[in-house]
């Protein structure tokens, strides 16, 4: 393909020199030729011929040179990339910021505003807040000593056993591993006898249960248990690992008061 292009243009660089000469000699036999005394526009226009010419030889080169040419598109090619490169990451990145901005938004609901006195009616209030934001149906806060190594029941939701939540081991249970791995459980195949709900269908399993430990400064001090219907996804996640730190916060300085 290039070849022919190369051998086309050659032919047409070459046409116009043969015209360009013919050009300039029939017009310099009349200059010759005439009694009228030879003016400066002759010479001008013999050094624009000139010039045209070596413009014509310089862009002959140029466009039948293999390499230049290969070396022009591949500039080309890679500008077009680059632009194409850009745009995607610029897209991504407009894209994160508008899925930061809406986890900082969900975030700012979860957390309960205000001052509380008591750790409990703060417990109660983000329970609430994490079932109406996150459609969890059940949930538990609990406070953990560290010295003891023990889960201790702070507040729940909808939960309706007449039985009072037991303590809680470190290590012990799913509530117990979660609280000494320090990173969010997520389970899916929950027992039978595990979790009853009781809703407006009658009493069900939950799809999902997830057990958030609240750490501070690598220590853990809290741990909140969460049953839903739905299916636990990376979205819930980020949320949960983003409002961690401004839990344990609060509940520590809540502590401290």
């Amino acid at each position: 393909m290039f070849k022919q292009q190369k051998i086309q243009f050659t032919g047409i660089f070459a046409t116009s020199i043969v015209l360009i000469i013919l050009m300039t000699g029939s017009f310099w036999n009349r200059c010759l030729k005439s009694d009228k005394i030879i003016s400066f526009w002759p010479v001008i226009f013999f050094l624009l011929i000139l010039i045209s010419m070596i413009l014509l030889y310089m862009l002959y080169r140029r466009i039948t040179d293999e390499k230049a040419v290969q070396h022009l598109v591949e500039k080309a090619v890679s500008e077009e990339r680059t632009k194409i490169l850009t745009g995607l990451e610029n897209k991504d990145k407009d894209k994160e910021t508008i899925e930061t901005e809406d986890l900082e938004v969900k975030a700012g609901k979860l957390i309960p505003s205000g001052n509380f006195k008591e750790q409990q009616s703060f417990a109660k209030k983000l329970l609430s807040n994490l079932a109406k934001e996150l459609e969890f149906s059940q949930g538990i806060f609990y406070s953990y000593n560290s010295r003891k190594k023990v889960l201790t029941p702070l507040e729940s939701y909808a939960i309706t056993s007449e039985k009072s939540l037991p303590e809680i081991s470190a290590g012990e249970g799913l509530n117990g591993q979660a609280i000494q791995s320090k990173e969010i459980l997520v389970i899916k195949d929950i027992p039978k006898k595990y979790f009853e709900i009781e809703s407006g269908l009658g009493k069900s399993i939950p799809k999902c249960l997830i057990f958030i430990p609240i750490v501070d400064n690598k220590n853990a001090i809290a741990l909140l248990e969460l049953a839903t219907f739905k299916d636990i996804t990376e979205e819930t996640k980020d949320i949960f690992n983003r409002i961690s730190p401004i839990i344990a916060e609060k509940f520590k300085n809540i502590k401290k008061a």
